[in-house]
C-alpha cells in the first residue's frame, strides 16, 4: 500500500488525476512513462489516439494471457513473450473486431 499511496500523491501533485482519469490508468501511464525515461525510451507512435492504444493493450493482455489456445511446449513463455509477427497477427485482429482502418504496423 505504501507504494500505491506514494504513486497517488505524487499524481495528485503534479495534477496528473484531473479530467476524469482512472486512478490505476493514470499510475500505469506514470510508471511507463517512468520506465522509458529511465531506459532512454522515445517512442513515437503513428497513432495519437491514446485510447485506442490502451484499448489495443488491453485486448493483447486478454488474448495473450487469457485465450491463447497455443499448444506447443513453451505455451507459458509464448504468453507473455512473443514477437512481432503475434503482435501484427492481434493488431489486424484487433483493427477488423473495431472496424478501425488502421494500418496494424501503425
Amino acid at each position: 500500500m505504501p507504494l500505491l499511496l506514494g504513486v497517488i500523491l505524487r499524481l495528485q501533485k503534479s495534477n496528473n488525476l484531473t479530467g476524469g482519469l482512472d486512478v490505476y490508468e493514470a499510475i500505469v501511464v506514470k510508471l511507463v512513462r517512468e520506465l522509458d525515461r529511465s531506459k532512454s525510451v522515445v517512442r513515437d507512435f503513428k497513432i495519437a489516439n491514446d485510447r485506442l492504444r490502451l484499448d489495443f493493450i488491453k485486448f493483447l493482455a486478454f488474448e495473450q494471457l487469457l485465450k491463447d489456445g497455443r499448444s506447443d511446449r513453451n505455451k507459458d513463455v509464448n504468453r507473455i513473450v512473443f514477437g512481432y509477427d503475434i503482435l501484427r497477427e492481434r493488431a489486424e485482429t484487433y483493427l477488423r473486431n473495431e472496424r478501425l482502418s488502421h494500418k496494424p504496423r501503425s
